[in-house]
């Protein structure tokens, strides 16, 4: 990655907001050591990187095994493809270690971290450049509002709604 690709995603909201906003302040107030969420912070940011950078197929590849896992998770208005891509970016980076292996994180940290990095997450794939940007996956093209608060939903290819 170059280091123009690489300073955008440092610029991104999902790496000031999220990342070292939210994401930082749940860990914290969960007991997770400070060296322990800069390793979260690091491998999510990673992460989402490498989602952000993936050909449209290989994206869909690494997603579509948890659309059925997300069919509850938060926030409901996001479309499948998305909460799913937060599983991959989010969920199950080191971040999971904290709840399966060492039970600092409860069910209920991982539901908030996980519903505080759809937006950004959102906002960081649909950047210009970014290949899955430009994603058809489920035959839905993705949508992000204008504006940070706009809501996500999918949009029928015809452009019916």
């Amino acid at each position: 990655m170059t280091t123009t690709a690489e300073n955008n995603i440092n610029d991104s909201v999902f790496v000031r907001e999220f990342c070292r906003g939210a994401l930082l302040k749940l860990l914290t107030r969960a007991g997770v050591s400070d060296a322990d969420v800069h390793s979260v912070g690091v491998d999510v940011i990673r992460r989402a990187r490498m989602l952000a950078a993936l050909p449209v197929d290989y994206f869909d590849v690494l997603v579509t095994p948890f659309l059925e896992e997300v069919s509850q998770h938060r926030p409901l208005s996001a479309p499948a493809w998305l909460r799913a891509a937060v599983v991959v970016a989010v969920r199950n980076s080191r971040l999971e270690d904290f709840h399966a292996l060492q039970g600092t994180l409860r069910a209920a940290d991982i539901a908030a971290i996980t519903q505080a990095a759809t937006e950004p997450l959102a906002l960081l794939l649909k950047e210009s450049g970014a290949p899955v940007s430009d994603n058809t996956l489920g035959r839905a093209r993705r949508t992000v509002s204008p504006g940070l608060g706009g809501p996500i939903h999918p949009v029928r290819p015809d452009g019916l709604e």
